[in-house]
């Protein structure tokens, strides 16, 4: 019987094992990204004058419109200080005087300030114009505009009321909670009100799903969708990512239609196609010094993995749970996220919980959610040489010490025939399995 050896990076070193190769369904690999476009602000102004579904913005306003332009906030990378003068130069070809545009800052939940928003616009844009900072937890600043279709209340910022035309500045690649960003979520949660977040974000749990990312059709992209519309947005220009970072393509247009082009850019660079779910996947993350990094690395198994099937992590796990705060989270952003005292609850009690508002953001809970639920439907093993088999346990988290091990734990589980699924490094895919 043939076998292959797997070779799985961790710290700076390798850990390496023999499978069967009968048994090993694929190895996930390293492919060529997008390349990143040439000329950035050309890339604009061609997307521009030939808009996906719609007319050019210079045929939809006309020179006494009143125009809003959405821009998303600091955590996306959407260069906007370089995008918003291409909008700009194609509302003046239609006559609109600077005194009628004006930026609505769209940070969701994130930190609200206008330095953050003078920041992400460039100085001389956010003293030019005016610039509205949203707040969703300001009711005095929002307008209420109803429900959608499965109940979600409405509130968004109501500077858009002000205007006569919506256009939006983002960016389109995978997001934890509606699947994608780009689009409509400018509107959802951009600049919608804390109560909209709340109900939005709590679909996240539903169904038998740790996260969204990668996946077209949610419960959350569908309130996106139908609240981008019923707060008014018309036009977008969105940049699409590769894996690197890297602009690798731009839409304008029709905020779905446009969005789209965008998504079919943006699944060649993310969407890795695996040929179904395997027993068992072995993820590596090899860098990973805190227990909730390795637990988030089992959440990107639970996809590919078969019910009940078993989630091997190589991460060393040096240093327990996790960080007061995340470093690379700048200005505030996700203090002390997910706490570890999240775990000592279900799924099932952190979904209810997060309904009853008893939790704040209840946009965070998304994640500990996820590995919640990732642990009681898999069986996760963490393999680790500094991390203590007692302290995973309590986490409802099985132990080996190397991968060998691991792998002899998981065909106790899942038999000897099991096929497993590898994963040696994060390379930023979201798998799609048929």
């Amino acid at each position: 019987m043939s076998s292959r050896r797997l070779i799985i990076p961790y710290q700076d070193q390798m850990l390496e094992a023999d499978v069967a190769s009968q048994n090993l369904l694929a190895v996930v690999e390293e492919r060529q990204d997008l390349p990143a476009v040439a000329d950035l602000e050309e890339e604009a102004k061609s997307a521009l004058s030939s808009p996906i579904g719609s007319e050019r913005m210079s045929k939809l306003v006309g020179a006494n419109s009143k125009v809003a332009i959405l821009v998303d906030d600091y955590t996306r990378l959407t260069p906007a200080q370089r995008l918003a003068p291409q909008v700009i130069e194609e509302l003046k070809a239609a006559g609109v005087k600077d005194g009628n545009i004006f930026f609505v800052y769209a940070p969701g939940h994130h930190p609200v300030t206008w330095e953050l928003a003078a920041e992400k616009l460039g100085k001389a844009l956010a003293d030019h114009f005016e610039v509205v900072v949203h707040n969703p937890k300001a009711f005095e600043d929002l307008i209420f505009l109803g429900f959608t279709s499965t109940g979600t209340p409405v509130w968004v910022n109501k500077a858009v009321k002000r205007a006569d035309f919506i256009a939006s500045i983002g960016g389109i690649k995978p997001n934890f909670s509606p699947g994608w960003g780009g689009g409509c979520k400018i509107v959802m949660p951009g600049i919608s009100g804390w109560e909209t977040i709340n109900c939005t974000h709590t679909k996240v749990m539903a169904g038998d799903r740790v996260n969204s990312e990668g996946v077209e059709d949610t419960p959350v992209r569908r309130d996106i969708e139908e609240i981008g519309d019923m707060a008014g947005l018309k036009f977008i220009l969105n940049v699409v990512w590769n894996r690197r970072g890297q602009v690798c393509g731009v839409v304008a247009g029709d905020p779905h239609q446009a969005w789209c082009k965008g998504l079919e850019t943006a699944k060649k660079s993310f969407v890795y196609e695996l040929p179904k779910r395997a027993e068992i996947a072995v993820m590596g993350a090899g860098k990973a010094e805190y227990i909730f990094e390795a637990f988030i690395a089992a959440t990107k198994g639970y996809s590919i993995t078969t019910a009940n099937g078993t989630i091997i992590v190589v991460a060393p796990c040096t240093r327990g749970w996790g960080r007061e705060e995340i470093p690379s989270m700048e200005k505030g952003w996700y203090k002390s996220f997910p706490s570890e005292d999240l775990m000592r609850y279900t799924a099932s009690e952190i979904a209810w919980k997060a309904q009853k508002r008893e939790f704040d953001p209840i946009r965070n809970m998304n994640v500990p959610y996820g590995i919640r639920l990732t642990i009681e439907k898999r069986h996760v093993i963490i393999v680790s040489h500094e991390a203590s088999p007692e302290k995973l346990k309590t986490y409802g988290v099985d132990h080996a010490f190397n991968l060998t091990d691991a792998l002899t734990k998981a065909y106790a589980e899942q038999g000897k025939e099991a096929h497993i699924i590898v994963v040696p490094r994060d390379y930023r895919y979201v798998f799609k399995v048929d």
